[in-house]
Order: C-alpha cells, then structure tokens, then sequence
C-alpha cells in the first residue's frame, strides 16, 4: 500500500487499499500463468497487507 500511496495521486486510504488489492490480483493472475507460481508467497503478501489495512482503518476510526 506505501508503493500505491506514494504513486497515487490521492491520498484516501480506501482508494489506496482498492488499488493496492488490484495490483495484487493483476500479479496473482499473472503469476498463474508462469511456471512455477509460488501460492505461499501470494498468501503471505495477502495476509501482510490485510494487517497493513486493518491498522490504517483503526487509526482512520480514531480519528472520528
């Protein structure tokens, strides 16, 4: 999501993380397609970015 954040040209997280979670199903289907498509590394980038998004949308929360 930093990546998306610093290339995109807004800064609402809720677009950030639809961006960032499409990137990442572009890359998985790209993945798919090759040899040797590595499902435990898709997941463990899934799970870290559930964790990125779960932490901005509590302090998205605090700040209402």
């Amino acid at each position: 999501m930093c990546d998306v954040r610093e290339s995109a040209k807004t800064s609402n997280i809720d677009k950030i993380a639809v961006m960032a979670a499409l990137n990442m199903a572009h890359e998985l289907l790209r993945a798919k397609s090759e040899i040797g498509f590595d499902s435990d590394d898709i997941r463990r980038r899934i799970v870290a970015m559930q964790v990125a998004i779960d932490q901005v949308m509590v302090e998205q929360d605090e700040l209402f």
